[in-house]
């Protein structure tokens, strides 16, 4: 009986699975299985192109140097709290940053290279835009010497690149250009081109000093003297050993004894030492100056090119390439799965004349 009632009841049919609605990686997996073909004809495309651009763009090279910066700080602050002398010495490091990157400095190591004659620097190549134009356009005027040394200047500054080293004293000195040895020449020759100078600026100061120093070092001199000759002129006009009461002068006050008048001379002795001793040291300073700075590391030659790099540009370029690919798969798999919109769209289309 039982049989029979469970023979007639409807089959039950299984309940269908739920569909998700968000992408599982097993989805994308397939997806790529299915359209392997198109991703990866995409991907060899942009190795290509990366390939080609790595071998016809310009290398350039890249040389650095590393100085450093002796700093000066007075030795009342270097009592105070370490904050104050931390300031301070930055400040200074950034100062000397800025000096390296004067037009000053630019300027000596354009001169002592001679890149005012250097087509890189005076005539740089265009980029695509610039060839273009070039090519419907007249050539350029030549150029005077004013413009060749803004030019140079401009194209310098471009190629240098001065930073410091962590929170060290420590200033690295970095060049680009097309040739190797001439970028380890370039920042070799900034690095020295700001020794120069800094000698050169304690020179011109030492120079000063000692001219300021020299015309006091006149002045007290005639003071000394005319001290001295009043002691002499008292001395051989009175009797000491006679005791006196003191004199009074025309214009009714006490005339100066003569420990006074001693007193005086000694007081002048003593400044035109002292002077004397700073003349002496600034001579020494002024005939051999010495820097704040040194050079740590030279440039060298370097062996391989920095720009392009390879690996990068061939890494971007395949992924650049499957993202293209993977686009172009979403994009076909999109329209099979709406195939009646284009058949939907046709009849209007047809009425608009298109």
């Amino acid at each position: 009986m039982l049989d029979s009632v469970q023979n007639r009841r409807p089959p039950v049919e299984p309940h269908p699975a739920p569909h998700s609605e968000y992408i599982r990686p097993a989805d994308l997996a397939r997806f790529t299985k299915r359209n392997i073909s198109i991703i990866g004809a995409c991907t060899l495309a942009g190795l290509a192109l990366g390939a080609l651009y790595v071998n016809t763009a310009e290398p350039i090279y890249l040389a650095k140097t590393q100085l450093l910066i002796a700093t000066r700080t007075p030795q009342l602050l270097r009592d105070q709290v370490g904050e104050v002398v931390f300031s301070l010495d930055n400040a200074q490091v950034e100062s000397q940053l800025a000096v390296l990157r004067s037009e000053n400095n630019s300027s000596a190591v354009i001169d002592r290279l001679h890149l005012t004659d250097d087509p890189e620097f005076v005539s740089p190549k265009p980029g695509l835009l610039g060839r273009i134009t070039g090519m419907f356009g007249s050539p350029p005027p030549a150029l005077g010497d004013f413009e060749r040394r803004r030019i140079a200047i401009s194209s310098f500054e471009q190629g240098l690149d001065v930073r410091r080293v962590g929170l060290s004293y420590v200033i690295e000195i970095s060049f680009a250009s097309r040739e190797a040895d001439k970028a380890s020449r370039i920042a070799n020759a900034t690095a020295a081109a700001y020794i120069d100078g800094q000698v050169e600026s304690r020179l011109e100061a030492a120079r000063q000093g000692s001219d300021w120093l020299e015309s006091r070092i006149s002045d007290i001199r005639g003071q000394l003297n005319a001290a001295v000759e009043r002691v002499q002129q008292l001395k051989s006009s009175h009797d000491y050993r006679v005791v006196r009461e003191p004199e009074a002068g025309p214009d009714g006050r006490a005339r100066p004894t003569l420990e006074e008048l001693e007193a005086t001379a000694a007081t002048y002795r003593k400044i035109y030492e002292t002077f004397l001793q700073s003349y002496s040291e600034a001579v020494q300073r002024e005939s051999a100056p010495a820097p704040d700075a040194r050079v740590i590391t030279p440039a060298t030659r370097p062996l391989s090119n920095t720009y392009p790099r390879t690996r990068p540009i061939l890494g971007l370029s395949a992924v650049l390439g499957a993202m293209l690919g993977f686009g172009i798969a979403l994009i076909q798999h999109t329209r099979r799965r709406h195939p009646t919109w284009a058949a939907e769209r046709r009849p209007e289309l047809a009425r608009e004349g298109v």
